[in-house]
């Protein structure tokens, strides 16, 4: 047998395996495609994982092939029946398939490439919807929006009600009244309250009865305010933190998807499910990058290097920014926790536990509430720390 005829079988081999594969690996993706609207966070990165992994041993077959090929050829120039000119013709081939592996080399790299910044795309998508989920939960937490008024005594109409009628008891013809600032603010509101009622006119007993109706109320207001407070503006400043974020996000999609010439931001695209014409985008991006692969001669061109470091670039952008996600979400639910263990450090609560506002109660179940979802909805455990760039490039271990 000829060594000709040989290679031609070696080729066709090679050529009918490949083909079957690549139908193979396209029907799995065109299948993932289809559902990539829908996918969970989970089925996102296990999609990841494969493709990853397809793409490996797609690799890994194609160069076992050449591989093969080469050995064979090698084999024929020791061999004693063949000729000088078939002899010649395989290290020819030989040569040339050397500088087949480079190129073959170079397209699976520009594969992976592809992958990660494909999957980047996704995943910079799911995080922006993490993220608005994050902004319609603060705008909805009612109970936060009301600790100044839980913290205030002069919002409850009991504590009002009483307070009047022991001012009206004083001693003096002729009381001072307080400007309305100082009456409206907490703290004097409660202490004027109290100095009525040991000083006021009228019935003792009544007084100490009203009194004793609103002492948990003054208690919990007095002991909680600057508590309360602090709630209040370290949510205030959570929310702001995600809106910068959010706004981050934004810019993060610009400077990503502008290598690949898409010049739309992240909210038309999501408001008009432009994401085919994104991964069209990307698709003529790398279809021009392959060309020149294959038209090079085994040395790639400086063109060619920039625009796939453009590429890479981004997708190392993306990872920081996701890292900037994850820390915001591990700082959110320490603070959740914070708060939780604020409010149930009300060391009179056993004993006032009738009294109190029903808002108390209202907040700590919201607390409650918010920390679970920070530990399950806006915490993504393949983001924390290299786990998604694991899962992009390889664990190298």
């Amino acid at each position: 047998m000829s060594i000709k005829k040989t290679q031609i079988d070696v080729s066709r081999t090679t050529t009918f395996r490949m083909k079957i594969f690549v139908f193979i690996l396209m029907f799995f993706m065109a299948s993932n495609a289809l559902c990539s609207n829908s996918l969970s966070s989970e089925e996102l990165f296990r999609s990841i994982e494969t493709m990853r992994l397809n793409i490996e041993k797609e690799k890994e077959i194609r160069l076992k092939e050449i591989n093969r090929t080469i050995v064979f050829l090698e084999s024929s120039l020791i061999d004693h029946y063949t000729n000088l000119e078939e002899k010649l013709s395989s290290l020819i081939e030989i040569r040339r398939l050397e500088k087949e592996i480079k190129k073959v080399e170079y397209q699976f790299d520009l594969k992976f490439t592809k992958f990660r910044y494909k999957k980047g795309i996704e995943v910079l998508k799911m995080v922006y919807e993490k993220i608005l989920s994050l902004d319609h939960h603060f705008a909805t937490l009612r109970s936060f929006q009301d600790i100044s008024t839980l913290s205030n005594p002069n919002s409850y109409p009991e504590f009002v009600k009483i307070k009047e009628s022991l001012k009206s008891h004083t001693k003096s013809k002729d009381p001072i009244r307080l400007p309305a600032f100082l009456d409206n603010n907490p703290l004097v509101s409660m202490g004027y309250t109290v100095v009525s009622s040991f000083f006021g006119t009228g019935n003792k007993k009544k007084r100490k009865s009203e009194l004793s109706k609103i002492s948990c109320l003054l208690d919990f207001t007095l002991s909680m305010n600057s508590d309360l407070k602090t709630i209040y503006y370290e949510t205030d400043f959570l929310k702001l933190t995600n809106d910068d974020l959010r706004k981050d996000c934004l810019q993060m999609f610009s400077d990503y998807i502008k290598v690949i010439d898409y010049n739309y931001s992240l909210e038309y695209c999501r408001e008009r499910d432009d994401w085919d014409k994104v991964f069209k985008s990307l698709y003529r991006y790398i279809e021009s990058i392959e060309d020149q692969i294959i038209r090079s001669s085994g040395t790639l061109s400086y063109e060619v290097i920039h625009d796939v470091n453009s590429l890479e670039f981004s997708v190392y952008k993306l990872l920081k920014f996701v890292d900037e996600y994850s820390n915001f979400i591990h700082q959110g639910e320490k603070y959740y926790q914070k708060f939780l263990t604020i409010l149930q450090g009300y060391k009179n609560k056993e004993v006032c536990i009738e009294d109190l506002p029903k808002q108390y109660s209202e907040l700590e179940k919201e607390i409650k509430t918010s920390i679970d979802k920070f530990e399950t909805a806006y915490k993504i455990a393949e983001l924390r720390g290299t786990k998604l760039r694991d899962l992009l490039y390889g664990n190298p271990e």
